[in-house]
């Protein structure tokens, strides 16, 4: 059974959109330190590698899966549908709270970015805007964040942006 052509569609632009944000990982992981297996560079390069690999063999499912639908004749062409599966706005929100995560974490380094990026994030996608709730998001958000300072610090060295 084929999925919707404007499923296929709305995968696509994610996925591209994902390969981008991989690509960007990636050149500023390069620019961290030496090339070398052990500098602490090598875990953002690998995972921003990773990442971009898996984005380019799902983007082969979906040609795979395109040619397939054009020789049934059943692959309809992007409409403004594809809107509604690609764009929703949870989509939009995660997709600019991505982007604005990779923005700020140059400039306000790991702690601060997470700690708001995981608190904004959380907030949204609850749906509650209590105070009580932010606190427990806040508090949920802290120690993640302190988690993955010491872990990543300490346990593997990596230098955190």
């Amino acid at each position: 059974m084929r999925r919707d052509s404007n499923l296929m569609w709305g995968d696509l632009i994610f996925t591209v959109f994902l390969l981008s944000v991989g690509g960007f990982a990636y050149h500023h992981a390069m620019g961290m330190t030496s090339g070398t297996w052990y500098s602490p560079s090598i875990f953002p390069r690998l995972s921003s590698g990773l990442m971009m690999v898996l984005c380019l063999f799902h983007l082969g499912r979906i040609g795979v899966e395109i040619r397939a639908a054009v020789k049934e004749g059943s692959l309809g062409l992007p409409s403004l549908g594809v809107l509604s599966y690609a764009l929703k706005p949870s989509v939009v929100f995660m997709m600019a709270a991505v982007l604005a995560f990779a923005v700020a974490l140059p400039i306000a380094r790991f702690a601060p970015s997470t700690f708001l990026f995981l608190l904004v994030t959380m907030t949204f996608y609850s749906g509650r805007f209590d105070l009580k709730a932010m606190l427990v998001y806040a508090l949920i958000s802290l120690g993640f964040v302190v988690f993955s300072v010491l872990v990543f610090k300490t346990v593997f060295k990596v230098l955190l942006p």
